[in-house]
């Protein structure tokens, strides 16, 4: 009777080992399907964020326009973007990305526009200062 006893608890002992490496299994294939899918996540997260900047960057050096986004089904752009106050942004991920061309693109493009902001500044100073001319000092 002895030896029944024992063969059902080494019966009962084998069952609940492969109970116990059955959920296991089970959840580290949870744990695996988890990390999986927050992997996709961030990896869809930077697709979307790699095509935002390409959209701004073509935008902003006239390669694309709005109009030319318009008739695909949808398109990305950074948030809050603005073409011209989104330049150092958007050369902070191409840095990143070490594109140092498109880089450059956008670093001509801002001196340029700074450029033509002097210009329009000097103008209009130049345009409404009240020139005091003098008669006396004609010679």
């Amino acid at each position: 009777m002895k030896n029944l006893q024992g063969e059902k608890g080494l019966a009962y002992t084998l069952r609940a080992r492969h109970l116990i490496q059955k959920i296991l299994k089970t959840i580290k294939k949870n744990i695996v399907d988890k990390e999986n899918s927050e992997v996709k996540k961030l990896m869809e997260n930077e697709r979307a964020l790699h095509m935002a900047m390409h959209n701004a960057f073509l935008l902003i050096t006239g390669r694309r326009s709005y109009e030319d986004f318009e008739n695909l089904e949808g398109f990305w752009l950074p948030e809050g973007f603005h073409e011209l106050e989104s330049i150092d942004n958007i050369m902070e991920y191409y840095i990143e990305k070490e594109d140092y061309e498109k880089c450059a693109e956008l670093r001509d493009i801002k001196a340029k526009i700074a450029r033509k902001e002097a210009t329009n500044n000097l103008s209009h100073l130049f345009k409404t200062t009240q020139w005091k001319i003098d008669t006396d000092d004609q010679i």
